[in-house]
């Protein structure tokens, strides 16, 4: 068998095998300590099954309330940060109404926001601000799309106004690295077959 091969089918058989845990998460109060466990195995397996191997660099501890900002670079990005993270991301609307993906991404309680209605930025930021209150760390992405990795886009910046009830801002690197430690593209992570490494590079403010 063939790495390629190989890759394809440890992909599909790891996703079987997360998919199987489904049923148990669904059967569990969202946000309860068993679904959190549920949550972050699944994407862990995830991860794993298309060959990523999270390394962090930096302290994860966060305080409750922490919002995280950091760069998107693929799809994967979220199954390596709800590995590494117990927060809640802020996701754009339309992904509630995707067939199955939507019933999960309910699940995990993100914070939704519709991306081509800045005028509402009011109401998602106040949205923001009631889940860093109640004590949830949460994930902004102010690129608000994927990059190649190699720099950092122009911010939208509206959604930063909840950091004014925040505990602590902690930025986080994400970098893809091929076997031989160079960083990777997005559509060369498209075609993972062996070995990657996924840096989660948490930088500490001055």
């Amino acid at each position: 068998m063939t790495q390629r091969r190989f890759g394809r089918v440890r992909a599909v058989a790891s996703l079987v095998l997360a998919m199987g845990r489904v049923p148990f998460w669904l059967a569990v109060d969202a946000g309860s300590t068993r679904g959190r466990a549920h949550e972050r195995a699944f994407f862990a397996r995830i991860a794993k099954g298309f060959g990523i191997t999270i390394e962090l660099c930096g302290k994860v501890d966060p305080a409750p309330g922490t919002l995280f900002v950091m760069n998107h670079i693929s799809w994967a990005d979220i199954p390596v940060m709800l590995t590494a993270i117990d927060a809640d991301f802020v996701a754009k609307s339309d992904i509630a109404r995707w067939p199955f993906i939507g019933r999960l991404a309910l699940r995990l309680n993100p914070v939704f926001v519709a991306r081509d209605e800045q005028y509402q930025s009011h109401h998602q930021v106040d949205a923001i601000r009631a889940r860093l209150r109640k004590g949830r760390s949460v994930i902004l992405c102010p690129e608000g799309t994927t990059s190649d990795g190699t720099g950092i886009l122009p911010f939208r910046t509206s959604l930063f106004a909840a950091a004014d009830v925040v505990q602590s801002v902690q930025p986080i690197c994400l970098a893809y690295l091929d076997g031989e430690g160079q960083r990777s593209s997005p559509s060369a992570c498209e075609k993972w077959r062996g070995s990657m490494t996924m840096i989660c590079l948490r930088e500490q403010p001055d």
